[in-house]
């Protein structure tokens, strides 16, 4: 069974796996889904990881063009633990670039991770 966590994470990769033709990814980063934070959800690994993929996607779909802006996170003590986990995910990427870019006419899609218990 997996957990909310797991399946928040699932829900990105899903989406993402959808992309294509973009010119950039982008991240409203709410850090408040943090397991010590009001969201009670989300672990530093998951943050890394979260950032791990859209490092990969956006080497794989635009040139590895991306940015991230803090849109939440409250509890003051967690927060610099949650977004250095993210930073480290998003600057590092786990599978090797292969170099090869796309021009084009591209559009903007959007994925966006909700909490959900996996029920629906």
């Amino acid at each position: 069974m997996s957990s909310p966590a797991n399946y928040y994470v699932k829900s990105v990769k899903d989406c993402m796996d959808e992309l294509k033709d973009i010119d950039i990814i982008t991240a409203s980063a709410g850090f408040d889904q943090g397991i010590e934070d009001w969201g009670n959800l989300l672990s530093p690994k998951d943050y890394t990881t979260l950032g791990s993929m859209m490092k990969e996607y956006s080497e794989k779909l635009c040139d590895g063009r991306r940015f991230a802006i803090l849109e939440g996170g409250y509890n003051h003590d967690v927060l610099g633990k949650n977004v250095n986990a993210f930073c480290q995910g998003f600057k590092y990427l786990r599978i090797p670039n292969n170099g090869i870019s796309e021009t084009g006419n591209r559009r903007t899609q959007s994925c966006y991770g909700h909490r959900d218990n996996g029920t629906g």
